[in-house]
């Protein structure tokens, strides 16, 4: 019994350590900086620590269009539109989700296997993502920045809609793409998504894509991360919460078994 107790000891300390190194240490990326992975707009592969050094110098406190588009770009440049068969988290972001992937991987479960990171700096630092995943870090971002932001789902399409300093913008860091306007505005007009995507480089194919996705208010969508994922937000506040309570838990239950026997 003893042996067993020390195993699960070392073990939880182990887990505990591991924790704290997932917490400021950065996952290693998806992508090298040699890779001929790049962004659809042929933006150039932007690491991730220069990424967070250049969020930090900008000023957020009166934040300008030009400011958003910085932001949009950088997020635009880090993320790459690509998705893996399996979105495996790892073992330092959080053990309990790493094992319960490899549980659903040997039990042919693919739906655990396909879920997407909600933490904007884990997510460039891995490097990829589609339309919803690359608006998901940049809403993470907005929110940590005291600003609320909300997502916008397109029925094909997820941007974040912003609304500061008196002025609505809509975001799309896939397509590093802005707009100064109300959402509403551009379900009347296509001359603005028009040029807005002509004018980032795209070729009139992808914007015609683009303008029936705008256009169509058919399931389009507008609300807060946690109404767009009710279940995974809850999931995410379980699994983050239990990372750091069990294994504390069990070593603070083993210390004090140990002292209280020794009192004995």
């Amino acid at each position: 019994m003893q042996i067993l107790k020390k195993i699960f000891f070392q073990l939880s300390f182990v887990i505990l350590l591991v924790n704290i190194y997932g917490t400021f240490l950065p996952l290693s990326p998806y992508f090298t900086e040699n890779s001929n992975m790049i962004h659809k707009n042929n933006i150039p592969l932007l690491e991730s620590q220069q990424t967070k050094k250049n969020l930090r110098d900008l000023d957020l406190e009166d934040i300008s269009k030009q400011d958003l588009k910085r932001i949009n770009y950088l997020f635009a440049a880090s993320i790459k539109n690509f998705w893996p068969d399996s979105n495996f988290i790892e073992f330092s972001e959080n053990w309990i989700i790493f094992l319960i992937q490899r549980i659903s991987l040997l039990a042919e479960k693919e739906k655990i296997l396909k879920i997407e990171r909600f933490k904007w700096n884990k997510i460039i630092e891995r490097g990829y993502g589609l339309c919803s995943q690359s608006s998901l870090a940049l809403y993470d971002f907005l929110k940590r920045n005291n600003f609320n932001p909300l997502l916008v789902s397109l029925g094909g399409h997820v941007v974040v809609n912003l609304n500061s300093g008196g002025k609505n913008y809509i975001l799309d860091p896939d397509y590093n793409v802005i707009f100064e306007t109300e959402l509403s505005n551009l379900y009347f007009n296509s001359d603005i998504i028009d040029k807005a995507y002509k004018s980032a480089g795209y070729p009139k194919n992808v914007v015609n894509i683009l303008e029936k996705i705008y256009l169509s208010k058919e399931d389009n969508w507008i609300g807060t991360r946690s109404e767009f994922y009710p279940d995974l937000t809850k999931f995410y506040y379980l699994v983050y919460f239990f990372k750091w309570f069990i294994p504390i838990l069990i070593i603070t239950f083993l210390k004090f078994n140990e002292v209280s026997r020794y009192k004995v």
